[in-house]
This record gives C-alpha cells, sequence and structure tokens, in this order.
C-alpha cells in the first residue's frame, strides 16, 4: 500500500469520526462548531435572549453528568402530570429560515420518558402539531426534528418550544443538550422536485413494494400491518432523498447526474459508497417514486465521471479527492453499484438510455480483476491493493462489511460464472467460521477489519489496532456494524443454511446481552462483547434488526427493535444503512437473479417399524421441497408417483421427512425436488426406497 494511500485513508477517517461525532456522540473532546446563522437555545449554557418558562417542572441547567458535549447538559424532572419545559426566546423566529429544530435527549436510567415537543407563536400560544417522541433509555438520542413536521401556520412566528410530559404523571429525570433550531442554510439543499428532463424507459417490472417470500426460518415485524410497514419505507425514503440525494449537474455529454452527500458534516462530499446506497434504493423504490430511474441513470453516471485512478473502471471512492493522494477505489462502493445494476436492469429492462447489464458485466470484471484475491478468493480493500509490497494489506486482509454474500451468489448467476463467485462465497464464509470459533465463539461478532495467523498460516484473525482506521480496527465497530445485514440478508434470500448459522450467533447474543430491549445495544463492542461506548445510534441497531429476523423465537425484540429506527433520522451514514435495513425488515429487498431449485443428491432412507425416515442436505437456493412416492421403481413425478407433501425448508443444514402412510407390506420409491422463490421444481433427486418380498420355499432344481 503506497505512502500516499495511507496518508489519503488517513484523511477520510479523520473526516469520518467528525460526521459521527456530531452526528452520534461526542466522540471528541472540543465542542462541536456550528455555522453562525443556527439559533443555539442551549450549549451548556442558555442562548442569547433565551429565558426558562416551565411549569411543575424542575429544571437543571448546569447539571455535571451525563453530558453529551461541552461540561453542562440540562436536566429535566417533571413533577406532575402534563408539566412542560419551556424554553423562550426574546427575539421571534421566522420558520422558513430553520429546516429542524435539533437536540440530543439522554432518557432516564428507570425507563423511557414519553415527551410531546411543542412550538410556540408569538402570542405564546400552542401552534401547529405537535410531534411526540420517545427517549432511549440510560442513553443519548439525536433528535433531528424537521420543522415541516410541526406544519407550522403560515405567517406565524416562534416565539419558543415546550418538551411536555405526556402520560398523565410525573416523569423520572432525563437530560438534554445541545439544542438548536438549525439554520435552512446549513443543511444540504434537497434534491429539486421539478420533473427532471430526462425521459424514464420502461414502466418498472418490480414496484415497490414488492413483500418478498423471505425463508421459512424467517420472521418480520408483525405488530404493524404490511401497509404500515411499506408506508414507514415510503416516509424514510423521502426524507432521504431530501436530505442526501443531489443534483450534480451534466457530464461531459450534456446528461444529468445526482450524487448522495455526505451529510450535514460535509454536504459537498460524496463517496462511492454513498452512490451504491443510492443505485440500490432507487431501483427498488421504483413504481413509487416516478422518477426513479431517472435518478438512479443519474447516480450511475457520476459514478462514471469521477472514475479510480488504478481501474478506470471503478468508481473513485471520494469526491472531491484528495489532490495530494490521488484516488482509488473502495470494494463496498463499487459492489453495490453492480447490484444496484443488476436490479435496473430487472426493472426496467437495457433498452433506454443505458444498458444496465453490460454495464454490470463491465463493472463485475473489474471487481474480479481487481479486487478480489486470486488465491485467497477474498474481498481486497481497494484496486490500491498490491500483494508483495510490504505495506501489510493484500488479498489476505478484507473488510468484513464487505462480505456480501448474497450480492457474489447473484453476480455468478447474473455473468455465468457462478462457480468462480462460489468460490468467493466460501472464502468468505470460511473466514467467518474462523472468526467466530477462535475470537468471538460466544457473540459471533466479526472484527472491522481481518488479518492472517502469519504468512504462511492463513487462519484468519482480528486486525490490530490502526491497522488501517483506528484503535478499533479489531473491534465490532462502525464498518461491521453492517455485517448481520449483509450476512442475514444472504440467509433470509437464498436460505443458506451457514449464514443462518452465522448470523443467529450474532443474533442470539445481542438479545441476550441487551437483556432482551434493543435499546440497550451499544455502539461498538470488543469481540467477546465488552461495549466500549454508551451512545444509541441507528446504525448499529437497524442491522441487528435484520440479523434476529433468522431467530424467530425473538419476535417481541424484533417488533421493539423496528419501534426505535423506523422514524429516527441521524445523518448521512446511519440514515442510509438504516433505511436499506428496513427494506429488508418490511420483506422489500429483492434478488434480481432469484436462485435456481436445487435437487438434492444425497438422500437416505431408514425405516423404524412402520415409518419410512428420509434425510438429505439441503441446498441453498430452495425454499420448499416436495416428497414424491410410486409403488415401482425409476419412476418420474411428471409422469407418475403421488405427491406425498411439501415441506418448508427453515434454514437448517438438514432436512427430514417421516412417512408412516406406506402400508406395512407395499413397495416405495421415493425422490425429493427442490422448489425455489418463484416456485421452479428441480430435477429429481437421486431415488431411494423399500422392496419388501417373501422368500417361498421350494426346490431349487439339483
Amino acid at each position: 500500500m503506497p505512502s500516499s494511500r495511507i496518508r489519503s485513508v488517513v484523511f477520510f477517517i479523520a473526516v469520518f469520526f467528525i460526521v459521527l461525532a456530531i452526528s452520534c456522540t461526542a466522540m471528541i473532546a472540543a465542542p462541536q462548531a456550528r455555522p453562525l446563522a443556527t439559533e443555539i437555545v442551549y450549549d451548556d449554557v442558555l442562548g442569547p435572549g433565551w429565558e426558562n418558562w416551565s411549569w411543575e417542572t424542575t429544571v437543571d441547567l448546569a447539571n455535571s453528568a451525563p453530558v453529551q458535549n461541552g461540561n453542562d447538559s440540562m436536566a429535566v424532572t417533571y413533577n406532575n402530570a402534563w408539566a412542560g419545559l419551556y424554553l423562550h426566546s426574546s427575539t421571534d423566529l421566522t420558520p422558513a429560515d430553520y429546516s429542524h429544530l435539533k437536540f440530543w435527549l439522554y432518557g432516564s436510567d428507570s425507563g423511557a420518558n414519553d415527551i410531546k415537543v411543542q412550538l410556540y407563536d408569538e402570542n405564546d400560544n400552542e401552534a401547529g402539531d405537535a410531534v411526540n417522541i420517545t427517549s432511549t433509555p440510560g442513553a443519548w438520542t439525536l433528535f433531528e426534528l424537521p420543522i415541516a413536521d410541526f406544519n407550522y401556520p403560515a405567517g406565524r412566528l416562534i416565539s419558543g418550544v415546550v418538551w411536555q410530559e405526556r402520560t398523565g404523571a410525573a416523569q423520572p429525570t432525563y437530560y438534554l443538550d445541545d439544542i438548536m433550531f438549525v439554520n435552512i442554510n446549513d443543511t444540504p439543499t434537497p434534491t429539486p422536485t421539478m420533473t427532471p428532463t430526462a425521459t424514464p424507459g420502461a414502466a418498472p417490472q418490480h414496484p415497490f413494494p414488492q413483500h418478498v417470500e423471505y425463508s421459512p426460518g424467517s420472521i418480520k415485524p408483525n405488530h404493524r400491518s404490511q401497509s404500515q410497514l411499506d408506508d414507514d419505507v415510503r416516509a424514510f425514503y423521502d426524507y432521504w432523498k431530501s436530505r442526501y440525494l443531489m443534483d450534480a449537474g451534466t457530464n461531459d455529454q450534456g446528461e444529468q447526474m445526482y450524487r448522495v452527500s455526505y451529510g450535514d458534516t460535509n454536504p459537498d462530499r460524496t463517496v462511492s459508497e454513498g452512490q451504491g446506497y443510492g443505485m440500490l434504493l432507487t431501483a427498488i423504490m421504483a413504481g413509487y417514486d416516478a422518477q426513479a430511474q431517472v435518478y438512479f441513470d443519474g447516480l450511475w453516471r457520476f459514478a462514471r465521471a469521477h472514475p479510480s485512478d488504478v481501474d478506470s473502471r471503478l468508481m473513485g471512492w471520494q469526491v472531491p479527492p484528495d489532490p495530494e493522494t490521488g484516488n482509488d477505489s473502495a470494494f463496498d462502493g463499487d459492489a453495490d453499484m453492480a447490484y444496484g445494476l443488476l436490479l435496473a436492469h430487472a426493472q426496467w429492462g437495457d433498452n433506454g438510455d443505458i444498458d444496465y447489464m453490460a454495464e454490470a458485466l463491465t463493472l463485475l470484471t473489474a471487481i474480479r480483476e481487481s479486487t478480489i484475491g486470486p488465491d485467497s478468493h477474498l474481498t481486497e480493500l481497494g484496486d490500491w491493493v498490491v500483494d508483495g509490497d510490504g505495506d501489510g494489506y493484500n488479498q489476505w486482509t478484507p473488510r468484513s462489511s464487505d462480505f456480501m454474500l448474497g450480492h457474489f451468489r447473484t453476480w455468478g448467476r447474473a455473468a455465468n460464472d457462478a462457480a468462480f463467485w462460489n468460490q468467493v462465497v466460501v472464502a468468505v464464509q470460511s473466514d467467518i467460521d474462523g472468526i467466530q470459533a477462535n475470537y468471538s465463539p460466544n457473540t459471533g461478532l466479526l472484527p472491522d477489519f481481518i488479518v492472517r495467523e502469519s504468512a504462511t498460516n492463513h487462519a484468519p484473525k482480528p486486525a490490530p489496532p490502526n491497522f488501517l482506521e483506528g484503535p478499533h480496527d479489531g473491534d465490532y465497530d462502525y464498518n461491521a456494524g453492517r455485517d448481520p445485514w449483509r450476512i442475514s440478508t444472504d440467509a433470509l434470500l437464498n436460505n443458506d443454511a451457514k449464514s443462518f448459522a452465522q448470523t443467529q450467533k450474532m443474533a442470539n447474543w445481542i438479545v441476550q446481552s441487551t437483556n432482551g430491549n434493543p435499546a440497550n445495544i451499544k455502539p461498538g463492542y470488543t469481540l467477546d462483547g465488552a461495549p466500549y461506548d454508551n451512545y444509541f445510534t441507528s446504525f448499529f441497531v437497524a442491522p441487528f434488526g435484520v440479523g434476529v429476523m433468522t431467530t424467530p423465537e425473538h419476535q417481541t425484540y424484533l417488533n421493539d427493535l423496528y419501534d426505535l429506527v423506523y422514524n429516527r433520522h441521524e445523518d448521512y451514514y446511519e440514515d442510509s444503512v438504516t433505511l436499506l435495513s428496513l427494506l429488508v425488515m418490511t420483506g422489500n429487498f429483492w434478488d434480481p437473479f432469484d436462485a435456481p431449485a436445487v435437487a438434492p443428491d444425497d438422500v437416505t432412507i431408514s425405516q423404524a417399524g412402520t415409518i419410512m425416515t428420509l434425510g438429505w442436505r439441503h441446498q441453498t437456493g430452495n425454499l420448499r421441497y416436495q416428497v414424491w412416492r410410486d409403488a415401482a421403481p425409476y419412476f418420474d413425478p411428471d409422469a407418475s408417483g403421488t405427491l406425498l407433501d411439501t415441506l418448508p425448508a427453515p434454514g437448517d443444514a438438514h432436512m427430514d421427512y417421516d412417512d408412516a402412510s406406506l402400508p406395512a407390506d407395499a413397495n416405495a420409491y421415493y425422490i425429493i425436488r427442490g422448489i425455489n422463490r418463484p416456485g421452479d421444481a428441480s430435477g429429481n433427486s437421486n431415488e431411494v426406497g423399500v422392496f419388501r418380498f417373501s422368500l417361498v420355499p421350494g426346490n431349487s432344481g439339483g
């Protein structure tokens, strides 16, 4: 790895963790810088002109702990029902000048606080609608409430804001910090809402919502109706698009481009990861979003306009690039773009402005040639990795969040290259098994980065601190936090038994370690399960929701987790991962090339009394199995035989079936067929049977 690349990575990580510090927790000691136009309501002290007009509420404006940022926070205790914290300004604010009300809230350790947030007008009366919020017990939560959500009356000014008790009883103490009205000019400009000039192509073939059938061994949130789940996704997508999808002008051919903004901290910055997220989202939301294809095409054009300096078929990992270090690729962005192009091919066909399949195949060739280890068959960090250059980064040092098993299987089916990509699946799953067996046997957690035991022993182990990004490179941190979502998606879509087992280790541990309360999920763990920070962020919570979908015994936990994240907004990274996780949790993430049905080839038969027991190894891609029986051997179910049963395949590695209906003296032969998601049947398995006959004494003819 060239030293210039190290400087590039250090620059990225510095910016990345500043984003986290602002949007998730106080990760640096210095107070956060804010534009002067933002109205500070409270920052260690009340802002200029702001006063405490509360009722039936004890307020400590100089509370020393807990503190989110700076030296002090505000402690709030409701002494009676309907009590209110009322912060009043001597100078009225114009609502149109502000995009949202932003604050941090630390919930009571003894339980959630239920609060109504209400704006007051220049006459000191309630105006517009209230927004109800619920705290996270014992942790800081960032709330960003769009001013639009208050439906504030036209022509009215804002004189104050109230956080009011809404349960009808006194509540335990909670804490507020860093309260502000964010100026409209300090947030990314939303994507223009006028109709784009480009003309969409064919009508979407897989319009949102899709209501995909996942593995029979999985669950979804069941406390909300499917229509409510779909509406949750629509609302979050609308918010995401308004905050992060940006008009990026035109390319050299005069074609419209779009990009995904890095968020509040650096709205002018875009990373390839974000372009990949955007292409997944716009392709899947087609049908709901009438302009989804226009946005998708613009996102892809932007990626093509900013190629890597190493392999120009891949995208440079950040825009604008660092002029001193050059610009190379990061695996995950290109991987999601490739999957997005395949989604677009299935969604709109290839007769529009872009031949999606041709572009996907070109990109997949580049990914294979420049970012997959030729011997390890593992994902590489990017096209800048060079074996043998002595920098410690090589084909044996992957990032665990790049283990996109479902993507690899889909690529193999789309490119007629399944043998190669199955090698990648096997290598990746071997690394996961190795880490879970030897370094996280109790938690199943994976580290951000993986290295080898030695130059000659390629067994995986966690990377050391500061391997690439920081002191937690060997922990479950802000890269690995995506792993439950990535691995579980493979289990759900492809019904792969190994992905099920690997995900279930993480899912069962997180439920147990949080005492059945997903609000207790922490932002980072050592591999033995020790948290090293204490705040709440949807980034770590939402992917675990996808993971818990593989454990039907944890239905209540999944429901509770879903409620924590489906309407919560933080910043670009957190919101993008949360929205993609919501697509899976609501049953709306789909595969553009469904797995084929596969016939077992190892069916066995055993007998216990009058019961015939069949057994076989589950095949990835099958959601069900048909059990066929006939009295004659060498039968074909298409021509003869009886369909005894159709069994769900719940993601277990082995399947069994008991036939208790066979008469004691009957002959029987059995064939198993796999059934995939679309309902296609496989060919026939090997045939097994039982042949019963009697020996009749007689002359041997001698």
